[in-house]
């Protein structure tokens, strides 16, 4: 195999496929019931970041080799109109990409849409021809509503794509044994690293590349992963705007807050939209730097940290550049 990047994290391509670890059953399941004689419309549910992505490419090169026409587009295509009941591409200018119609579409990006228009994308599957099989992506957090369509839309089994910190650490080596490559992780540093992810890999394996380049030496164990999580989670830090840096200061200083709380003080420290307050929770939820409980409460930022045994301060988020460089320098010396 030529040389690959263990940590590869772009769209699976035909060259990068032997890349993609495990997920052989869920895999046999979608390709039977977009291959079969029956019309089909297949969800496949996961978390942000859980490879759904790599799930629909690996899909569609399965089902090329078998000469079956796949057309695989975003939810914006969807939306925008650009594809017809038939499942042909509509280009800006009115014309089709192709004369024939794919038998398989594969619509990807819908969990990165907000509920009203992740609703009004499904609404517009359900009136695609039923000559075109279908294969959308999803996440089960949506409201009842979406959820309700979802039911409607699928003709079968909803396929699940759950990842562990396990099964994290898992790819990742067998990415290695694949490359013929020496993993220097220890275990309990993956696992580390994959509990900070949140069940994302493309977060995983951004901390593990990481570790993987600043260790050029020795095995990656978990105190250098820690300090490798700690220095990208600076840098990220040092790059927010107030409104989230605050927020952080906040939940480290006061404790566990619910949404009206939080929102509260916020205002007696600065002019804020709703809007902006709800933009900047979801973004550092996302990014895992905060947990959001039952309730609208949310925990206190540094249990985040806590679990993985890692100290954040107020002053490291006040100082971000300057604590992340000195993280830097330990592994310098």
């Amino acid at each position: 195999m030529a040389k690959m990047d263990p940590f590869y994290m772009r769209e699976i391509t035909p060259e990068t496929i032997d890349l993609f670890v495990d997920r052989e059953s869920e895999l046999e399941d979608v390709i039977s019931m977009l291959s079969g004689e029956e019309y089909a419309a297949v969800p496949v549910l996961g978390d942000v970041g859980t490879g759904k992505t790599s799930f629909l490419n690996v899909v569609k090169y399965r089902l090329e080799e078998k000469g079956i026409k796949v057309m695989m587009v975003t939810a914006e295509d969807i939306l925008k109109e650009r594809i017809t009941k038939s499942g042909e591409y509509v280009k800006r200018d009115g014309y089709t990409r192709s004369g024939e119609p794919m038998d398989v579409l594969l619509v990807d990006d819908i969990e990165k849409l907000d509920e009203k228009e992740a609703y009004d994308v499904y609404r517009k599957l359900l009136g695609m021809s039923k000559d075109v099989n279908i294969a959308f992506t999803g996440r089960e957090d949506w409201g009842k509503e979406v959820m309700k369509i979802i039911d409607w839309l699928s003709t079968g089994g909803d396929v699940y794509l759950e990842l562990r910190p396990e099964d994290m650490a898992y790819f990742l080596e067998e990415r290695f044994k694949k490359l013929e490559m020496e993993n220097g992780f220890e275990k309990d540093a993956l696992l580390l690293a994959a509990n900070r992810a949140k069940n994302n890999l493309r977060y995983f394996f951004r901390y593990c590349s990481r570790a993987y380049h600043l260790q050029r030496e020795g095995r990656i164990t978990v105190d250098v992963m820690k300090d490798t999580v700690l220095e990208i989670d600076l840098k990220q830090i040092a790059r927010m705007g107030e409104t989230e840096k605050k927020i952080l200061r906040l939940l480290i200083s006061q404790g566990e807050m619910t949404n009206q709380e939080l929102m509260d003080a916020l205002k007696k420290m600065m002019r804020y939209k709703n809007s902006n307050y709800y933009k900047a929770r979801d973004f550092l939820e996302e990014g895992g730097f905060i947990m959001v409980g039952t309730e609208g409460r949310i925990a206190h930022v540094s249990d985040v940290y806590h679990t993985l045994n890692i100290e954040i301060t107020d002053g490291m988020i006040d100082n971000s550049h300057l604590f992340a460089r000195r993280i830097m320098g330990k592994f310098r010396d």
